[in-house]
């Protein structure tokens, strides 16, 4: 906990990505990247975050963005961060979007008023793979203790990464660079994911693309 922050009692978990993160504030020097450890990202993106966190002298984070038909479900509607650019290739703000589904290859989203708002294939969207400077950590020891002054006695608060993103952006505090991929990304959304997520990643065995068994010497 930062500061003289203490766990409630009533407490019974983390509080969430933003939290998990900052806790690795003392072994973290360096740029480092960020994801979901339940989530198959590619390994396409691997390497393009990795070039760019190789970058020298750069102050900038960056958040790797998916063309939205590499993320959907074929067994119902899904949640998704779409990204907003500047124009300059950089983040000016992610947009959660909920219940995306396609339609007869049409992908929208519910209003609030019944309507249907259209996404194009190509639409970028964050699936909370970022790349992160060291500064990461001191400014979400500052947010976090701001969110925890104001939400720290609610049993279920949380305190997600784009919470942090975009405060900073928000504040012009810091640049967020897009790193635009074509990697597949592979989810277990819904139970009947599984199969296919599972044939996927054989298929990409069979390639050559992964090794049979990853603990292989």
């Amino acid at each position: 906990m930062p500061g003289n922050f203490v766990v409630p009692k009533e407490r019974t978990k983390p509080w969430g990505t933003g939290h998990a993160v900052w806790v690795a504030h003392e072994v973290i020097n360096e740029p480092f990247g960020v994801i979901n450890a339940d989530d198959f990202y590619g390994r396409e993106a691997y390497f393009q975050l990795a070039e760019y966190l190789n970058k020298l002298n750069n102050p900038n984070y960056s958040v790797v963005a998916y063309k939205l038909v590499n993320t959907l479900s074929d067994h119902g509607t899904v949640n998704r961060g779409v990204c907003h650019s500047n124009g300059n290739g950089q983040l000016q703000g992610v947009v959660e979007c909920v219940k995306i589904g396609n339609e007869g290859g049409i992908i929208s989203y519910p209003n609030e008023d019944g309507t249907k708002s259209e996404l194009s294939e190509d639409t970028l969207v964050s699936m909370n793979m970022w790349g992160f400077q060291p500064s990461y950590f001191d400014h979400t020891k500052t947010s976090f203790s701001d969110f925890l002054s104001k939400h720290g006695q609610e049993p279920k608060s949380e305190f997600y990464i784009p919470n942090v993103v975009d405060e900073l952006i928000q504040a012009d505090t810091l640049d967020v660079d897009i790193v635009e991929t074509n990697a597949g990304w592979f989810g277990v959304t819904y139970p009947d994911d599984k199969p296919y997520v599972m044939e996927a990643i054989n298929q990409l065995i069979d390639k050559g693309v992964y090794p049979k068994s990853i603990w292989q010497k």
